[in-house]
């Protein structure tokens, strides 16, 4: 039988050595492959590694967890289930007139030299301003004419649907505009119509919309109490019509006036709606970027953003409605947030939720979150606006009966008004300041900051002499009542010895 060729000795040293090198190249099987994690080349990077991601993701989880739970402030569901008919809504109409609505050319100049009650001296941009929107006004008139109103419904508030608030104001000054016309033409009970749908108007806007919109509708509503005031002093506006326009004015208020709590519910459902769009601070990242979303995850604490924007809210809802003897005090230093104590109702105080908001690293809501402030003081602006009016008003149609000013609000004037002239900034729910002499008189609140700044019947030699002017308070009170000039008698004005006769409906 033929042998097989032995390999040569050289070939078997060769085989040997791979073999032995094969086996040097390979890992021992028996030694656990993590082991090598605990090498100090590879284990220190990721100890650092873990802990510079511990650290974070535990100071969220303690974040989160500082904040007690807390459900929605109010009931959501039944709030956004309130819906208004178009038959009712007035903006139906306002829609429609926003549509036909032609801005004013005027210039500066024009404004400058546009006086408050001379249609004579009206600038003609102003005056063809009116006549390019008599179809307009038409329309919102037949919209002032409603009990409600709103853009749209509450379920529907969104982040900036507001945009037809451009022109809200530019229309109620058209209203103005056209009264100061009709009160040229002598014809004041038209006049009188235009005005309180001017009105009406400013408690239309904001009704059931956000903060934004409400204070809108504040800053309409002097706007329409100037030119009523310049109706009042008008000489062919009698007792009977300031007697009419007193109570009609304040049931409008009474009736259209909402909470400011229906505002800041609308703010709370538009703030949820936004929530999801704000991912760190007050930044919104590039979604496409993963130092977006782990921004997002470990520094942004939506969780949190979410529970205190909840706890704000409820502090909010809390006291807005009270007044000022019995609503809540603000944080001491932080006038942003009630000083509520903690109790079943609420699980937090006022004060640690402030500090929770003032340390966040990225509370998604704190750049736009109402303020607390701002929304109290427009809603006193606006309530010492109506009540000034009504007790500018009041005086009024004193002297067109008595043909001189009363002495006081509380003596001389009807016990039917006397409830409508309380100070709405004071605290002890004192009556409006009144003083008078034999030719001017001043009716005025302490303002935000409770002190009576003792303004003069008289006016300043610059002011003019023979109308009704605003009262200006402390430079960032830019308002606190009326002076009005005694308006001399005619032939056929009432005086004290003849006064017996009067007619019981404007009787004293």
């Amino acid at each position: 039988m033929d042998q097989q060729p032995q390999p040569s000795p050289e070939h078997e040293s060769s085989d040997d050595t791979l073999t032995s090198t094969n086996t040097a190249a390979s890992p021992n099987r028996g030694t656990p492959r993590w082991l090598v994690f605990l090498k100090p080349k590879v284990g220190i990077p990721l100890a650092i590694l873990i802990m510079l991601t511990a650290i974070p993701l535990g100071y969220r989880s303690a974040r989160i967890a500082s904040l007690p739970p807390v459900d929605e402030p109010f009931d959501v569901e039944a709030f956004c289930s309130v819906t208004i008919p178009d038959e009712e809504n007035a903006f139906v109409e306002y829609r429609e007139a926003f549509d036909l609505f032609v801005e004013c050319t005027a210039t500066s100049e024009d404004w400058n030299g546009l006086k408050s009650d001379d249609w004579e001296t009206t600038p003609v941009a102003f005056k063809n301003w009116l006549l390019v929107n008599e179809k307009s006004l038409e329309v919102w008139l037949e919209g002032t004419k409603k009990p409600r109103a709103c853009w749209v419904s509450r379920k529907d508030v969104s982040p900036f649907y507001f945009v037809y608030t451009a022109n809200s104001r530019a229309m109620a000054r058209l209203a103005v505009m056209k009264a100061r016309q009709k009160l040229h033409q002598n014809d004041p009970k038209h006049a009188w119509s235009l005005l309180y749908s001017a009105f009406r108007y400013s408690r239309h806007i904001g009704q059931e919309g956000t903060v934004h919109e409400r204070m809108i509708g504040v800053s309409i509503l002097p706007i329409a109490a100037s030119a009523i005031l310049s109706w009042a002093h008008h000489s062919e506006t009698t007792a009977d019509d300031l007697e009419y326009a007193i109570s009609a004015l304040s049931n409008a208020y009474t009736e259209m006036t909402s909470p400011h709590s229906v505002a800041l519910k609308c703010e709370y459902i538009e703030a949820t709606k936004l929530m999801p769009e704000i991912k760190y601070g007050n930044e919104i990242f590039d979604d496409n970027l993963l130092v977006d979303s782990v921004a997002m995850f470990v520094l942004g604490e939506p969780e949190f953003s979410e529970a205190a924007l909840a706890h704000v809210f409820k502090n909010h809802l809390a006291g807005v409605d009270q007044d000022l003897a019995s609503r809540p005090p603000w944080v001491p230093g932080l006038p942003c947030l009630f000083d509520i104590p903690a109790s079943s109702t609420h699980s937090i105080t006022g004060g640690d939720l402030s500090k929770a908001l003032t340390i966040a690293p990225a509370i998604a809501h704190r750049g736009w979150l109402p303020s607390l402030k701002q929304i109290l003081e427009g809603r006193e602006l606006e309530r010492t606006f109506h009540s000034t009016m009504l007790a500018a008003l009041a005086v009024e149609r004193f002297v067109r009966i008595h043909a001189r000013f009363p002495k006081s609000l509380g003596e001389e004037l009807a016990v039917d008004t006397l409830q409508l002239l309380s100070d709405p900034q004071a605290k002890l729910h004192q009556q409006l300041i009144y003083r008078s002499n034999e030719n001017y008189a001043v009716v005025y609140s302490v303002g935000m900051d409770g002190i009576d700044d003792g303004h003069s019947p008289q006016p300043p030699e610059e002011e003019p002499q023979g109308e009704w002017s605003q009262l200006r308070g402390s430079p960032r009170e830019w308002f606190e009542g009326f002076r009005i000039p005694l308006w001399r008698p005619a032939s056929d004005l009432v005086t004290e010895e003849n006064a017996a006769v009067v007619p019981d409906n404007v009787q004293d």
